[in-house]
């Protein structure tokens, strides 16, 4: 698919913060941390620093606040309680409803000292990492944690695109001169992914397929010849976007090949 890209020539900080990924991104963390605190008896590689009362290890609400950066505090209730296993689905549309977004703090996350940026690539590089290590070296059964693990990505990566879509068209119809036709999908939380059709608009516009091509050089020309014009056009906003889509796409086929 011709919209699997990462752009390269266009690589910018990530927007960390999403009010729509942001309750499945927490899904995430909390079976990376449960997954740690099955296979090493505490935690070991992730939020070693979360001391809750759940004989020293932490619930989800307390792995919640434990994350969030100085005054950041999210001032919700997630409904999780004591529940371990809560379901990914439900859970991220109840964070969603109590407004939660996520601003983690990276020494929270990975310890004092650190210094892992904070950026999305950074951050979520080093969760994999530490998640994927988990995998790889555990000789206990982890796969009833694993896989809402890796639901709570891929519903991260359905949030991010139905948030970059709207900016998505509006920069390929300023390039191409029309709107690319429309196709959708369901979402893991019954909500809709609208995408483009490429078969449709290539039937519809004989120049799509070789125009298509020149669209990243486009909008990296408007980036680096009128910066006023790449901000106001909304194109900065489809970078940073699209920039996440594509770092979260790229962790979410990490975990399905396996634990490498």
């Amino acid at each position: 698919m011709r919209f699997s890209f990462l752009l390269v020539s266009l690589l910018a900080p990530c927007v960390l913060g999403n009010k729509v990924a942001g309750p499945w991104q927490m899904l995430f963390l909390w079976y990376a941390y449960q997954l740690d605190v099955r296979a090493n008896g505490t935690p070991a590689k992730i939020a070693v620093g979360c001391v809750g009362t759940n004989s020293g290890h932490c619930y989800f609400d307390e792995l919640l606040q434990y994350a969030q950066r100085a005054g950041q505090r999210w001032n919700g209730q997630s409904g999780v309680g004591q529940d371990l296993k809560p379901d990914v689905v439900s859970t991220a549309d109840s964070l969603t409803k109590g407004g939660y977004v996520p601003n983690w703090d990276n020494e929270q996350l990975f310890g004092k000292g650190s210094n892992i940026p904070q950026t999305l690539a950074k951050q979520w590089g080093e969760l994999i990492d530490r998640v994927q290590n988990i995998r790889s070296t555990t000789k206990i059964d982890v796969s009833d944690l694993v896989d809402p693990l890796k639901l709570a990505v891929q519903g991260t990566h359905e949030m991010r695109l139905m948030d970059n879509s709207p900016e998505l068209f509006k920069a390929l119809t300023g390039y191409l001169g029309y709107t690319p036709e429309q196709k959708t999908r369901t979402a893991l939380n019954g909500q809709t992914i609208v995408e483009v059709d490429e078969t449709a608009t290539q039937a519809k516009h004989s120049d799509f397929d070789s125009k298509f091509p020149g669209f990243f050089a486009w909008v990296d020309n408007i980036k680096k010849t009128s910066p006023q014009r790449f901000k106001q056009s909304g194109l900065k906003d489809f970078v940073l976007h699209n920039n996440a889509v594509q770092e979260i796409q790229r962790f979410e086929t990490r975990l399905n090949a396996g634990c490498a």
